[in-house]
């Protein structure tokens, strides 16, 4: 196999950052699973509470930040491709945190992902009930008690399986001799 002369450092360093960014986007499902049932549970106890009750100010502010990050239109509609606008803001949001998070404490300890995916599901179905429990229809909601809690957990192991994927590519990249990146955190 040929080998090639080593890229240099800022074409090493953008490339690396280009994978960290879209292991970033793979927190799509897990972010839409598990932000499904807060904004479930903020609209269906707004919506016990009334509109001048404390959680329907937060869901204003939920709906007004979605309008803000591009989820609605000129027309105030919203479809699939104003949701990817919102996504892409939302990764480029996670992927910087997930950067000053190694910048100011190194790599996180790796844990296990079927800890992941039981504390996920955990979360999610806690969540899901939660939400739910004030429309008093636990029993006709039982898919989505059932189903979006295990999607939580699968998009959740998913998306921590591509952020491994990714630093793997990182130290392959990494790991080509003369690569002043390997030096930066």
């Amino acid at each position: 196999m040929h080998e090639s002369t080593p890229a240099s450092p800022l074409a090493r360093f953008l490339v690396i950052q280009v994978v960290r960014y879209i292991a970033a986007t793979q927190c799509f499902a897990m972010v839409f699973f598990h932000a499904g049932w807060i904004l479930l549970a903020v609209a269906t106890w707004a919506h016990l509470g009334g509109p001048d009750s404390a959680i329907g100010a937060l869901t204003r502010v939920f709906v007004s930040a979605f309008a803000w990050l591009g989820g609605v239109d000129s027309q105030g509609q919203g479809d699939g491709s104003t949701l990817m606008i919102v996504w892409a803001k939302i990764a480029l949001a996670i992927y910087l945190v997930e950067a000053l998070w190694r910048r100011l404490y190194g790599a996180p300890r790796p844990v296990g992902l079927g800890r992941i995916a039981v504390v996920s599901w955990l979360i999610a179905q806690a969540g899901y009930v939660v939400a739910i429990l004030p429309t008093g229809g636990l029993a006709e909601s039982m898919i989505v008690l059932v189903l979006f809690p295990i999607l939580a957990a699968v998009s959740t192991v998913w998306a921590v399986a591509m952020h491994r994927l990714a630093k793997l590519v990182e130290d392959r990249i990494n790991s080509n001799p003369g690569n002043a990146v390997a030096q930066r955190p």
